[in-house]
Parts: C-alpha cells; sequence; structure tokens
C-alpha cells in the first residue's frame, strides 16, 4: 500500500470521525429536540470505523519504508480493525445490563466484548504482525553502513563542546554577589548567617 494510500484512508477516516460529531451532536431535523438515539447510535458508529480507520492508516504510515508499507500488514491489521470495531461495534449495539443478565467470562456482555474482543485479541494480533514482518522491515547492511557514516560526519561537524564541569568542584558564586551570600541564592537577597 502506498503511502497516499495511507494518507488517503487517514483523510476519509477523521472525515467520518467530524461525521460522526455532527450526527451524534446534531439535533433531529426541523425540531428542537436532541438528537434521537437512532443518531447517537449512528454517530457512535461512524466515531467508531473513523477511529479505527485513523489507527490503521497511522500504523501503515509508520510501518512505511520508501513510500510503501509492507503488504504482509495488510492482514493482521485488517483482522486488528474487524476485531475491535467488532468487539466495541457489538458492545454498543446490546442492551443495557441488567441485574438478571448472564456473564461472559464472568463479565457483563458489554464489558466483556470491550475487555477480551476490542482489548486482548489485538494486543496479541498487533506484535505478531510486527514479528512477522521484521526482517523485510529491517535495515539492509548498506544501509546501516550508510547511517553510521553519515552519522561520523555529523559528529565530526559539530562544533565541540566544553567538556563536564568537575563534580568535585564547588558551585561558582553569583557575579554581583555580595560576602556571605550562599551561592545559589537570588542576587540581592538579604544575606543569610552561614555557619
Amino acid at each position: 500500500m502506498s503511502r497516499t494510500t495511507a494518507l488517503r484512508l487517514l483523510l476519509g477516516s477523521l472525515l467520518l470521525v467530524a461525521l460522526g460529531h455532527g450526527v451524534a451532536l446534531l439535533p433531529a431535523a426541523g425540531s428542537g429536540d436532541p438528537a434521537p438515539l437512532l443518531s447517537l447510535r449512528a454517530g457512535a458508529g461512524l466515531l467508531l470505523l473513523g477511529t479505527m480507520g485513523a489507527l490503521v492508516a497511522v500504523a501503515l504510515l509508520g510501518a512505511s519504508r520508501d513510500g510503501r508499507a509492507p503488504r504482509v500488514l495488510l492482514l493482521p491489521l485488517g483482522l486488528a480493525f474487524l476485531l475491535v470495531t467488532g468487539g466495541v461495534g457489538t458492545a454498543l449495539l446490546l442492551p443495557p445490563t441488567t441485574a438478571d443478565s448472564s456473564l461472559w467470562l464472568g463479565l457483563p456482555p458489554g464489558a466483556a466484548l470491550m475487555i477480551h474482543g476490542a482489548g486482548l485479541l489485538p494486543l496479541l494480533v498487533i506484535p505478531l504482525a510486527y514479528a512477522w514482518s521484521f526482517p523485510s522491515l529491517g535495515m539492509e547492511p548498506h544501509e546501516v553502513a550508510d547511517l553510521l557514516r553519515r552519522a561520523r560526519h555529523a559528529r565530526e561537524s559539530a562544533p565541540s563542546a566544553p567538556g563536564p564541569a568537575d563534580p568535585d568542584a564547588a558551585p561558582d558564586a553569583a557575579p554581583d554577589a555580595a560576602p556571605g551570600d550562599v551561592p545559589g541564592d537570588v542576587p540581592g537577597d538579604v544575606p543569610r548567617d552561614v555557619p
């Protein structure tokens, strides 16, 4: 996937986020009533899709090299998109939890979907995806040599900085310190008695 495509995905995702805010916050058309529950859910869905699309786009941009993201990341990032969007989206559509609701893995259904489906599964998938793609993303030996050459050149051409101060030396007094001032006092303060 090219850098341009990832940037388009990012822009489209951010537009979805803006549209989601608009749908959720605008009152119902023609009436002064607040947005109905349907538009709140639609707004939440647009926000969810936009946020997850933006995260995938930023991950692709971060993994891109020479203007292209490795294709090997498309599957795991797409899977993470589906897991998080599906987990959070399903949790948003579930009815509110009551005292009689069943528990999934010891949690109410919405919380279980959020923690396990949208949290733990992507936590396993994303690092494995990057580990899987690492051989194709690592630097080649000639790239490492070029980087070292440029670093040496930058170090040699940088102006020399003064060496570190002697840690055992006493701190210098302020230039306009009066007798009795303790080094570090604000000049012009009333002098303290030094034992």
